[in-house]
């Protein structure tokens, strides 16, 4: 049973002090996550905060944008609480804070991205025999991130002759995609890599009208080279009842009218309001290969 919305924020550094806001205010959200490595842009809007809160929040954005080092993230846990409760929604960079007059509310906008490449460039250096995994876990360090333990790394390959490399840090995420043939992103402040074709380890979420299907999948036709595979294929859309279970990569067990299957999460968008309307999860899919 999906009754009595809940939804927290924490925004700041999470070494130090942080500033939290929940239901208690009114919160909308748009999250955006994909498969791709280019970030994705998510909003989350906050209305009617005190002037000391919004104070707050621009010195966060200052220090982020400091060079000192420190990160300003913002984490956002949503769910229902006759349900399975607050859970993860997603966690992202905070990279603009700005305040608009909407009368008689005045709204703050935290823009975020599910990684800060800005000015990020890394030096490494492995002897021969490395792993690329090896390279791949030292890489999410150099952007101060953990390696997702749903990665999948059976691509890994043997650098006879070592590795080395200096520049900005997506590249070396990108070159060592290429060599193990994978999909490399950034979900919830942590690198996610999958073997193209494949999907997550994330665990499979069950999806039919009794678990919260909104309406008939709706068809994707032809579109175009996804970034999993060399192939153009079709794929399917989904929308339902906000599910903060399903995963960048991870594999959705869709049980309806027309069609029944097991399919990949490509791309999703996570919208709510908690004043009003749906809270839902649109989803854009692709077969799972057997």
């Amino acid at each position: 049973m999906l009754f009595k919305r809940i939804c927290t924020i924490t925004v700041g550094d999470p070494k130090q002090n942080n500033i939290m806001f929940d239901q208690n205010f009114r919160i909308s959200f748009n999250i955006n996550k994909n498969l791709l490595s280019t970030p994705k842009v998510s909003t989350v809007d906050i209305y009617n905060l005190t002037k000391d809160s919004r104070d707050r929040l621009k010195e966060i954005l200052q220090k982020n944008s400091s060079g000192s080092g420190s990160k300003s993230l913002l984490t956002i846990y949503a769910g229902y609480e006759q349900g399975d409760g607050l859970q993860l929604l997603y966690t992202g960079y905070i990279k603009h804070v700005y305040n608009r007059k909407e009368p008689p509310d005045v709204i703050t906008t935290l823009s975020c991205v599910n990684v800060d490449f800005d000015k990020s460039y890394c030096s490494m250096s492995f002897g021969p025999g490395v792993s690329t995994n090896v390279a791949q876990k030292d890489q999410a360090k150099r952007l101060h991130i953990d390696t997702d333990s749903a990665s999948d790394f059976s691509n890994a390959v043997t650098l006879a002759n070592g590795h080395a490399y200096a520049g900005p840090t997506k590249d070396a995420i990108d070159n060592t995609a290429k060599m193990t043939n994978s999909t490399v992103t950034v979900e919830d402040n942590k690198l996610k890599v999958i073997p193209k074709g494949k999907h997550s380890k994330d665990a499979i979420v069950d999806v039919s009208i009794t678990t919260g299907l909104i309406g008939s999948p709706e068809k994707i036709e032809n579109q175009g080279t996804d970034a999993d595979t060399s192939k153009i294929k079709d794929g399917w859309k989904i929308k339902v009842f906000l599910q903060p279970k399903i995963r960048i990569g991870g594999r959705i067990n869709i049980d309806s009218e027309p069609i029944k299957g097991v399919f990949i999460a490509d791309s999703i968008n996570h919208v709510g309001d908690t004043a009003h309307g749906d809270w839902q999860t649109i989803v854009e899919t692709k077969e799972a290969q057997t």
